[in-house]
């Protein structure tokens, strides 16, 4: 895999998460996926650190628990929403 399809996947990601997340640096965001009406939530973890694209459209995000880090890869065709984290 090259570090170009690593940081942009390629153009037969659509949407406009698709293209958020090609431009995004990495960060926690919240997930909302296609067909749900709240956002994800998987043992108890709500935000997701986007670390990048492993292949085509598929985005990459870590989430903690309390037995430690997980990994979750989502195609981004299948999110329709995010929420960045913000302090403030």
């Amino acid at each position: 895999m090259s570090l170009c399809r690593w940081l942009k996947p390629d153009p037969v990601c659509k949407g406009c998460v698709c293209s958020i997340l090609a431009d995004a640096r990495p960060g926690f965001y919240r997930i909302l996926q296609k067909g749900e009406d709240d956002f994800l939530e998987l043992n108890g973890a709500e935000y997701f650190w986007f670390a990048g694209f492993v292949e085509d459209c598929c985005a990459l995000f870590y989430f903690w628990t309390r037995s430690g880090w997980q990994t979750i890869v989502l195609d981004c065709n299948c999110i329709c929403g995010l929420q960045a984290y913000s302090r403030y």
